[in-house]
């Protein structure tokens, strides 16, 4: 083999390397692109399926909402650093 026939296939190699890498990262980005696509449409779904739940059920919009009022209530009630007042611990077994 001639020098020029040496440098041709040497040309011809690096070529079909660039290739393949420029392919290989084109495919991984559409797989990312694909991946993220499908986790958002998945929390849609969820999304929407709740909403539809809801929408059917009133009685389950009213329980939803009790259960939150009830957990902001907690929260508020015992906070780090304040101590409920007797009123607020109706209930409690010792006296103020």
């Amino acid at each position: 083999m001639t020098l020029a026939g040496l440098v041709e296939r040497r040309r011809r190699q690096l070529i079909t390397a660039g290739l393949g890498t420029a392919l290989t990262l084109v495919m991984g980005a559409v797989l990312i692109m694909g991946f993220r696509l499908a986790t958002h449409m998945r929390a849609n779904i969820g999304s929407l399926q709740t909403a539809s739940t809801l929408q059917t059920y009133p009685e389950e919009i009213s329980h939803q909402l009790n259960t939150l009022r009830d957990r902001l209530e907690v929260r508020a009630l015992f906070r780090p650093g304040r101590w409920p007042t007797c009123k607020e611990r109706s209930g409690a077994s010792t006296r103020c």
